[in-house]
């Protein structure tokens, strides 16, 4: 009668100690772990700001984490994320506008597509700077179409896209080139080497472009005719001898030369007889041999300034100063000095001195502002197109 009471209380022990066993291994599991991953350092699994995620990412003790299998997956996947999109540098001070907004927006252009692609590019740049998530390019134009298309052969279709425009003031910021938080960095915008780098490695990576297999150096030149001529809009012409020098000083031995441009010249196209013409191509096309030159020969124009900031094959860029808002050159482009940039105007000046006076008037009257107001009557007045915030935002 007295035995049952004491083997009660011995099995309620070996419970009890059971259980101790069990916390006692758990606990020691967790140690070690501990030891592993460094006892100081924070879970992977916590919900971190950014800025927090990226210098958890970079730690030695998350990548070098030994032996476990997904331990190292999991540090393989969070180093290619770090390299896919880059993070704001620490020491960028962000505008009074941007303080608080999340989405970064661009109001769309109607005029000419190289001007319209780099604000575009500034845009991206901008958002991608300051830790914004670019929400795009908006509003109406009938250049469209022809935007998509030359922004897929950059390739940065799936960087650049056309939506509707924000309704939310609070936390959405519209832009256009006007705004002053354009007037800085590095052709235009591109201050940070690491969001250029990023803007380059997803264009190389979308357009895949082919090798060079023929052995020689690839070199274009872009020369802007059509509506600039020393008749008229002279400013940012430069006659033929004035290239024709540049590819002297610049083209490597036995290159092979494509000169881009329009047939409408007021000097004669046989002064590049040596070299291949690439005169009225589609603009898609032109932009993607552009890219894939080795040396390349800019115009005053936004046209060539696209494709040398854009391309990661071009290794010489020839960039030509045309006006005190022009796009800043990057650090390693080649600029053109004032005193050559000033003998090419005394050239041009040469040659407007032979031109009569009705090619001057009707010149004056294609540019007279009274005339061009139709073609500016869809723009706001700082530039963009026209985008008038919802009452309800």
């Amino acid at each position: 009668m007295t035995s049952a009471p004491t083997r009660q209380v011995s099995s309620g022990r070996l419970l009890l100690y059971g259980l101790l066993c069990i916390c006692f291994l758990c606990l020691r599991d967790n140690l070690v772990k501990m030891q592993r991953v460094g006892f100081d350092e924070p879970s992977s699994d916590l919900i971190l700001p950014r800025n927090e995620r990226s210098s958890l990412e970079e730690s030695p003790s998350i990548k070098e984490l030994p032996s476990d299998g997904k331990e190292k997956a999991q540090a393989q996947a969070q180093t290619q994320a770090q390299a896919q999109a880059p993070q704001r540098p620490q020491n960028v001070t962000i505008p009074d506008d941007l303080v608080n907004k999340t989405r970064f927006f661009v109001l769309a252009r109607p005029d000419r597509s190289g001007a319209a692609i780099l604000d575009y590019l500034k845009g991206l740049s901008m958002a991608l700077e300051f830790g914004l998530e670019f929400g795009g390019v908006c509003g109406e134009t009938h250049m469209v179409d022809t935007h998509k298309d030359m922004i897929e052969a950059l390739g940065l279709d799936t960087l650049i896209k056309f939506r509707s425009c924000p309704n939310n003031r609070t936390t959405d910021f519209l832009t256009n080139t006007r705004h002053k938080i354009y007037n800085r960095g590095i052709a235009g915008s591109f201050s940070s080497p690491e969001v250029l780098n990023y803007i380059r490695s997803v264009s190389h990576a979308r357009r895949k472009p082919k090798a060079n297999t023929s052995g020689r150096p690839q070199v274009g030149v872009h020369i802007r005719r059509g509506d600039v001529n020393p008749c008229g809009y002279y400013v940012r012409y430069l006659p033929n001898e004035f290239y024709l020098k540049l590819v002297e000083m610049y083209a490597p031995p036995n290159a092979h030369v494509t000169i881009f441009s329009e047939q409408e010249s007021h000097e004669n196209w046989t002064d590049f007889a040596n070299f291949t013409l690439s005169l009225e191509g589609n603009i898609t096309d032109v932009w993607r041999s552009m890219l894939e030159s080795d040396v390349f020969i800019l115009s005053r124009s936004s046209f060539s300034v696209v494709p040398a900031i854009v391309s990661s094959r071009i290794r010489t860029a020839v960039y030509l100063p045309y006006s005190r808002n022009d796009p800043k050159p990057l650090p390693e482009w080649k600029v053109v000095n004032a005193n050559m940039l000033k003998e090419g105007m005394r050239l041009t000046g040469k040659l407007r001195k032979k031109c009569s006076e009705s090619e001057i008037f009707q010149a004056k009257e294609i540019m007279n502002p009274e005339i061009t107001q139709d073609r500016k009557k869809n723009l706001d007045p700082l530039g963009g197109a026209k985008f008038e915030w919802p009452e309800n935002a």
